[in-house]
């Protein structure tokens, strides 16, 4: 059955019956104007709640497939912190910061080195002896990965922050 229905032009209408619900199954055939138009539309008002959870994301995501390389948009002296930190501890083999409006971009060259890397939400607050327990949490193994704190003197990972006997704000954890 072919009908018109405003812009759309239904193809085919099916009804499915089931023991207890029906189905009805549309098919339609948008002109490519008004398809482009469509997928233009649901990207235009994205928004970045999370931009560390995004470029976290991105590095793992880029880990899985191999890539060598990643190119991170609307970044901040947070993400570059994280990263100095990932290329200490040589998760990241290195990176590069190209200035520009809204935050620039920062081209990362990945080492393959990471399992597994993301954002702890929300940000606890942790005392200098309960790492342990977080550690325990968010690592596979003991003195197998790092995690990544926002401390009174700078962004560290928890070895460091143990090793000044101070607490802090979880933020990622790498391993």
């Amino acid at each position: 059955m072919v009908s018109q229905l405003g812009d759309v032009e239904l193809l085919e209408v099916t009804e499915h019956t089931s023991a207890s619900m029906v189905f009805i199954c549309v098919d339609t055939r948008l002109e490519s104007t008004q398809r482009s138009s469509v997928s233009k539309n649901i990207g235009d008002h994205m928004s970045l709640n999370n931009p560390l959870a995004n470029v976290l994301s991105a590095i793992n995501n880029a880990e899985r497939v191999s890539h060598k390389k990643v190119v991170l948009q609307n970044t901040g002296r947070v993400i570059e912190k994280v990263l100095a930190i990932l290329q200490q501890e040589k998760y990241v083999e290195s990176f590069e910061f190209i200035g520009g409006v809204r935050g620039g971009t920062i081209t990362v060259t990945l080492c393959q080195g990471i399992n597994k890397i993301g954002v702890i939400t929300p940000n606890f607050s942790v005392k200098f002896a309960d790492f342990q327990k977080w550690e325990q949490r968010y690592l596979p193994a003991k003195d197998f990965g790092i995690l990544i704190v926002s401390t009174s003197q700078g962004m560290m990972t928890h070895y460091q922050a143990q090793e000044l006997g101070i607490g802090g704000r979880l933020l990622a954890y790498c391993y």
